[in-house]
């Protein structure tokens, strides 16, 4: 989950001082002076920048090495110390801040363009960059040749640029698109120690990947209820369109893709009825996909609805709540062990959900399996139950697992196959080496939400395995088990369309509590659906956003937890989009509990 494992880096500021020599005066210059002392006479040389250069950073060379390393707004520039000049590193902004780390394997940089950059100080090249969103705190890092790691949803802080001739105009994709290829969990920690770059993909196989680019004409048009939107889809794969995903104000709008693909480049008007709702301003989203169901970035466009454009004002309920919530205590392999609160998880967020009948949702079908009933083979007929329900753009479809969440059993260790998760079912048979053969596939999941109509909320208040206590050398073996890569999880769902909330980020464990009597994120989760979180964001509707839940459950998990576990959120909507009501209090829910003791 974090970053970078900075102290096995031993990062330390710059050192500015040495006995050997000094570069004096050299802040904001372009030429310098170095005084060096040798038989006790003082020997001074000047080093004269490029044109337009000047010095920003400085670092002298730790212990007793005869060398200093310069930033200026062009470069990173290593120097002997009478000044010849021995290296030159080119940088896409300024040089801020500089220090060499003590064993003198990197040079670590801040630029202007806000990233953090490292280098190998041997062959001079750059091995790794990290850009942190000052808004929220999103981090990515990526190496030079595209793969990269980062926080769930950072995905659109980098893109490839697509040129496409010199009379086209160039396609802009963010990492999402290719998060499969190019993602690569503790991307930082492999190449700052080994000071190597994996390989990435070659050109052809982006291409093939590229998803198809909605771009919207002039200002939407309103009329008595109706929205009316121009636009043109690029296809630069050359595939067939096949799907088209469109929302006002979050809520999905049903296209008809009935008649064959869509035409590309071709200018297409499509007439929408405009859902209920009182709010003036709202925003209008487009995006497409070729047959595997992967959808580009949605173009987006704002506009107004007033008087008598408005359509008729009603109380405004969701269509189907469709779901299959899994909750798993006790497990049938004694190598496996048991956990506390899995089926209460299941059972309490059930009743929560159903209590939003009438609601805000005019049906609520929700399956639970919990205990023995939580086998593969369930929940895979539940799945495919909710298929053959149909759910169309206009419902809501939730998946909920509570128990313990493994990474793939047959590559453990992740790397760049992030994203395989595999939910250990009640069956699942870990003792005899066949976990991968009975536990819940990731590919399961991510088919079904592939394959699968509707918003669609993803809970996994998994990866219990780290909490365990028992003895015996089947119960330790399963313990030590990597955790799941979170972020993989949420990014590889949430590529896919849904809202996706998993227990914690990174490689961490998530946390049963006595105190709480369930698994943290669930706790945080009913105490919004039961209406006893002070800090929940709703909307001018009072009902409860995707981007409201997921400030409070950020904030509930840290602070119930003491600031041990967080969670991993995926979001793509851009608009807070209604998912639930507010519901009168439970009385059997406990209070709401005091943060631990520091």
């Amino acid at each position: 989950g974090d970053l970078i494992d900075t102290g096995s880096l031993d990062l330390r500021p710059p050192r500015l001082t040495t006995p050997a020599f000094e570069v004096r005066d050299w802040r904001g210059r372009k030429v310098l002076e170095t005084a060096a002392t040798e038989n006790g006479q003082v020997t001074r040389n000047q080093i004269a920048l490029d044109l337009e250069e000047r010095a920003l950073s400085l670092a002298y060379a730790p212990g007793d090495e005869p060398y200093f390393v310069l930033g200026t707004n062009f470069a990173i520039r290593k120097y002997a110390f009478r000044g010849s000049l021995l290296q030159t590193i080119a940088v896409p902004a300024g040089a801020q801040r500089l220090t060499v780390t003590p064993d003198g394997r990197l040079y670590v940089a801040v630029l202007g363009d806000g990233t953090i950059r490292w280098y190998d100080a041997a062959r001079g090249r750059e091995l790794f960059a990290v850009y942190v969103s000052p808004k929220d705190q999103r981090w990515i890092g990526w190496t030079p040749n595209g793969r990269y790691d980062g926080s769930p949803g950072s995905d659109e802080l980098l893109g490839w640029q697509i040129n496409r001739g010199p009379d086209r105009e160039p396609l802009f994709y963010s990492a999402q698109v290719f998060g499969s290829l190019f993602y690569t969990t503790d991307l930082g920690a492999r190449v700052l120690r080994s000071l190597e770059i994996p390989d990435a993909p070659e050109p052809a196989t982006l291409l093939a990947r590229l998803v198809p680019v909605v771009e919207l004409f002039g200002e939407p048009e309103v009329a008595v209820g109706k929205l009316t939107v121009e636009f043109q889809i690029k296809a630069p794969s050359g595939r067939p369109i096949t799907g088209l995903r469109a929302t006002i104000n979050g809520v999905a709008a049903e296209v008809d893709t009935s008649e064959g693909p869509v035409p590309a480049d071709t200018r297409i008007r499509l007439t929408f009825d405009l859902p209920p709702g009182a709010e003036t301003n709202r925003t209008f989203s487009l995006s497409a996909s070729h047959d595997d169901n992967v959808y580009g970035d949605a173009a987006e466009r704002g506009f107004q609805v007033v008087g008598r454009d408005a359509p008729q004002q009603d109380e405004f309920k969701q269509e189907r709540l469709l779901g299959l919530v899994v909750g798993i205590s006790d497990y049938r392999d004694p190598g496996i062990p048991d956990l506390r609160f899995g089926e209460r998880d299941a059972t309490e967020v059930t009743a929560a959900f159903q209590r939003q009948l009438s609601r805000f949702y005019k049906q609520v079908d929700l399956q639970t399996l919990v205990g023995a009933q939580a086998t593969r083979a369930n929940i895979i007929n539940a799945l495919e139950s909710i298929r053959r329900k149909r759910p169309s753009t206009l419902d809501t479809v939730l998946l909920f697992f509570a128990g313990h969440g493994v990474p793939d059993p047959n590559n453990p260790a992740g790397g760049a196959q992030a994203g395989r998760y595999f939910f250990v079912t009640h069956d699942a048979n870990y003792s005899g080496g066949e976990l991968a053969a009975t536990a819940f596939s990731y590919t399961d999941l991510y088919a079904f939400i592939r394959e699968t109509e509707g918003r669609q909320l993803v809970f996994l208040d998994t990866c219990y395995s780290g909490l365990v206590s028992e003895t015996g050398a089947a119960v330790q073996s399963f313990a030590r088990l990597p955790k799941p890569d979170a972020n993989g999880i949420a990014r590889e769902a949430g590529r896919l369309g849904a809202y996706v909330v998993a227990a914690t980020t990174g490689n961490a464990v998530a946390y049963e509590d006595e105190r709480l009597q369930n698994g943290a994120l669930t706790f945080a989760l009913l105490e919004a659906m039961d209406g006893r979180a002070n800090d929940l964001p709703l909307s001018e509707n009072r009902r409860i956003t995707t981007a409201g839940l997921r400030l409070h459950l950020e904030s509930t998990i840290k602070r119930v937890t003491n600031n041990r576990q967080k969670p991993a959120i995926l979001d793509l909507n851009t608009e807070a989009v209604e998912i639930a009501a507010v519901v009168p209090p439970n009385p059997s829910f406990g209070a709401l509990i005091p943060a631990p003791a520091q």
